[in-house]
């Protein structure tokens, strides 16, 4: 048994399920101890009305369950992008690595998987064996140059680092000068045991589906253009909504939006659809991506139209369908629906991305 940490940017039990939730159970079923750390809940957050945070500080401060795997939301009075500031920061930094060394009862940490650079001023006080950094995005392009400071710091405390994509991989061996044999790329998977034994009861009428965020990463635009270029087919969109979806949903009959769900009712959504969409925006974040709905969609049998990153052309993967904007995108549509490639052929290569298989590969480059 290994004792394994993650300092992840997401916590368990929300809106969002991502790779370090996925990674974090599946090492729990391998019979290792594993403690999932999120990021904290400060005086930041207490103002904030988002039903996310309402929930955070509900679940802040103590260690609870989620999936099988144990899980703490720090609660701090600075937020985690002032961690290296002051002794302010020194004194909650203290505070978070001794709940972490309690929850091990003080024993080494094999692993620590970082997900968030901002965690770095924690790692430094950690007793562990083997520290990896675990970007998920390039974060620069998400959060401004604010995050360099953190991640050049990151990046050189830990001798190991996994990419969820080739440009993200890129990214880093650019920015920080990392040497390419201290780097491996690790795309997000799926979970297959959510998909095992149930059967496609397709919708009454043509389904798209998306399930995802809701923010400036998703294009807006274009989901607007193919509901209007299709009437007849459904739109189910699922995930936290804002201002725009709520009056896309209201504006269309052929939109339904379904809000926040259970990550068991976004699948059996899922398998009554037809096609899956991944709408990203000109937004430079969506260049890194590795997007989890892939091979969720794909497990599902469904075709997947997409907009066409560098990272989903790298993938090349036969279920999906790339489009550079309006301009084609009715077209390539077109070629989707008329592909004939079955569900069962789509689960099966989609199988081969499953979350056992990411496991093996990082604890392989891990000990390597």
């Amino acid at each position: 048994m290994k004792n394994i940490l993650f300092l992840s940017h997401t916590f368990m039990g929300g809106s969002f399920v991502v790779g370090s939730h996925h990674l974090s159970k599946e090492l729990v079923k391998r019979g290792n101890k594993v403690l999932h750390v999120s990021a904290p809940y400060s005086w930041f957050h207490i103002i904030s009305k988002n039903d996310e945070n309402k929930l955070r500080k509900e679940l802040r401060g103590k260690f609870y369950s989620e999936g099988g795997v144990e899980n703490l939301i720090p609660n701090t009075f600075l937020p985690k992008e002032m961690f290296h500031i002051n002794k302010v920061s020194k004194f909650e930094i203290r505070k978070i690595v001794k709940k972490i060394s309690n929850f091990f009862n003080n024993e080494t940490i094999d692993i620590v998987l970082i997900d968030s650079p901002y965690f770095y001023p924690i790692i430094k006080h950690l007793n562990c064996l083997h520290k990896v950094y675990r970007p998920t995005d390039v974060y620069s392009h998400m959060e401004g140059s604010r995050v360099i400071k953190f991640e050049s710091e990151a990046t050189s405390l830990c001798k190991k680092i996994i990419a969820t994509s080739t440009p993200v991989k890129e990214h880093l061996i650019d920015m920080y000068s990392i040497s390419s044999e201290n780097i491996k790329v690790i795309s997000n998977g799926v979970d297959e045991t959510y998909f095992l034994n149930r059967t496609n009861k397709k919708n009454d009428r043509e389904t798209f589906i998306y399930a995802g965020a809701f923010d400036s990463r998703f294009d807006f635009d274009m989901l607007e253009f193919l509901v209007k270029e299709n009437p007849t087919s459904l739109f189910q969109l699922i995930g936290p909504g804002n201002n725009k979806i709520m009056d896309l949903s209201k504006k269309y009959d052929n939109i339904s939006y379904l809000g926040k769900q259970k990550y068991e009712k976004v699948i059996e959504y899922l398998m009554a659809a037809d096609y899956g969409l991944l709408l990203t925006s000109d937004n430079p974040a969506n260049k890194g991506r590795s997007p989890m709905k892939l091979y969720e969609y794909g497990l599902a049998g469904l075709k997947v139209l997409a907009r066409k990153t560098p990272e989903l052309q790298n993938r090349n993967e036969e279920f999906v369908f790339l489009y550079d904007d309006d301009s084609n995108i009715s077209q390539v549509l077109e070629s989707c629906k008329n592909y004939s490639m079955t569900s069962k052929e789509i689960k099966k290569q989609s199988l081969k991305e499953s979350w056992k298989g990411k496991v093996d590969n990082l604890l392989t480059f891990i000990y390597s």
